[in-house]
């Protein structure tokens, strides 16, 4: 065969191999679109009647971008996140989740956040959701393996648990909330002095140092030593709500909010972060929008107290009460304001109302005593704070205030009831444990009469 002959066939054979695949890829890229054309869907309508308009405006600005882009997992998972952060239908925001996973499933965000869409109501159906996002990402965020750990751990699959929080730990050695996530495997286990191991780098994180005290007390009480265990309860009990774990995906989620309740719960937040300032500029905006909510109006004044401007303080909480007149909180804090301000008469007022709307609010109670104390009703103050520590036995400053009430009146014994109990639930109150050693002395003094008073 000449050399041109076989050149000729060469080429023939070039282009054969080419047409194929052209024709493959072709095929290829038609399959890929049919598949994600076919398993493309309607974006679920959502009933809007009754919902913040800023909300509204929102889920249907998220609509719009999915009509407009039904191919893209970024459309669909924002509609999801917007729908989930406003509490709307789990179903929907769970449906506009899957088809983002769907269109991007090497994405752990999206099962990752079905899961927690469905962590509270159907813990089960969550799981394999979780362990999908942790297959995906491991422990970078470490969110949802630490999450998967603790639901299983809550359903009783103690070692898969454990393996969960252990492959945590090799990659984070200082993970607090793995490390407690072990201390309640081996407490499950029986394995109490590995338990507290555990616990020790627990016990001082913001995250976790609240739960980490309970268990211990929980420990010591299995181990039969209660005067621990009840140090651990104490502490406790005087510590802050642990502070939410780090978790970029929900992160994400709650930057969504728009609205009236996303702002309060923002300006909340804010304030029990001592940032009166943010807190104030951030609800003078939602006064204006909102004007006639009372609670946006009650969290101006919140901010106020915080702040130390009294006066504001007080016209914001007027303005609460006048526009909620059956919030007790709303009466409560204008106690607070009237009586910061010298005036107990007009908090007395707020207090009552506020315990009459909502007869367990210990703390209107045990500053109902304080105002009627401040007027002379000494007999009015002591009823207040036996109300107060009916409501909240745990509640040291009422049974402080309420012993030297009673020691002023001659009722050592009673008094000395309540000294104890304030000590026993706050042990490093000087003022508290000095009166205590002062009465328990003078009861010892030889002849020395029951019914001397001592004033505190």
């Amino acid at each position: 065969m000449s050399a041109a002959k076989r050149r000729r066939r060469s080429r023939r054979h070039l282009l054969t191999v080419t047409a194929v695949l052209l024709i493959a890829a072709s095929i290829a890229a038609l399959s890929l679109w049919w598949s994600r054309t076919a398993k493309v869907i309607a974006p679920p309508l959502i009933d809007l009647t009754e919902v913040d308009a800023a909300v509204g405006r929102a889920v249907e600005s998220a609509r719009a971008a999915v009509l407009q882009t039904p191919d893209s997992a970024a459309a669909w998972g924002k509609l999801g996140m917007v729908l989930m952060s406003h509490g709307l239908p789990v179903e929907a925001s769970t449906a506009c989740l899957a088809q983002a996973e769907r269109l991007e499933p090497r994405q752990p965000r999206w099962p990752y956040l079905q899961a927690i869409s469905v962590i509270t109501t159907d813990p089960e159906a969550a799981i394999p959701k979780l362990q999908r996002a942790v297959e995906l990402c491991d422990c970078d965020p470490d969110a949802p393996r630490l999450q998967l750990g603790e639901v299983l751990l809550d359903r009783g699959r103690v070692e898969e648990a454990a393996d969960q929080f252990r492959r945590v730990v090799q990659k984070q050695p200082n993970n607090a909330r793995a490390s407690l996530g072990l201390g309640r495997v081996t407490f499950e286990k029986g394995a109490l002095s590995e338990s507290v191991s555990h616990l020790q780098p627990c016990l001082s994180n913001a995250h976790t140092r609240k739960a980490a005290n309970l268990l211990l007390a929980q420990i010591h009480t299995r181990l039969g030593n209660e005067s621990a265990a009840e140090q651990a309860r104490r502490k406790a009990a005087d510590l802050p709500k642990d502070t939410d774990w780090p978790d970029r995906f929900q992160d994400e989620v709650e930057q969504q909010q728009v609205g009236k309740q996303s702002m309060l719960a923002l300006a909340d937040r804010l304030i029990h972060q001592g940032r009166h300032k943010e807190s104030l500029r951030l609800l003078q905006r939602a006064v204006q929008d909102y004007p006639d909510s009372s609670w946006a109006w009650l969290m101006v004044g919140r901010a106020c107290l915080g702040g130390n401007d009294l006066p504001a303080a007080e016209r914001a909480l007027r303005k609460a009460t006048e526009l909620g007149p059956d919030v007790a909180e709303a009466h409560f804090y204008l106690g607070v304001a009237l009586i910061l301000q010298k005036k107990p008469i007009a908090a007395t007022t707020c207090f009552r109302k506020a315990t009459e709307l909502k007869p367990d609010f210990a703390l209107a109670h045990y500053n109902l005593g304080h105002s009627l104390k401040e007027q002379g009703d000494e007999a009015g103050a002591i009823a207040a704070f036996r109300t107060a520590i009916n409501c909240k036995p745990d509640e040291g400053r009422a049974h402080f205030n309420l012993a030297k009430l009673l020691l002023k009146r001659g009722q050592r014994d009673d008094a000395l009831v309540h000294l104890r109990h304030a000590v026993r639930l706050n042990p490093t109150d000087p003022d508290a444990k000095t009166l205590l050693e002062q009465v328990e002395k003078q009861a010892t003094v030889p002849g020395g009469s029951k019914d001397d008073g001592v004033t505190g």
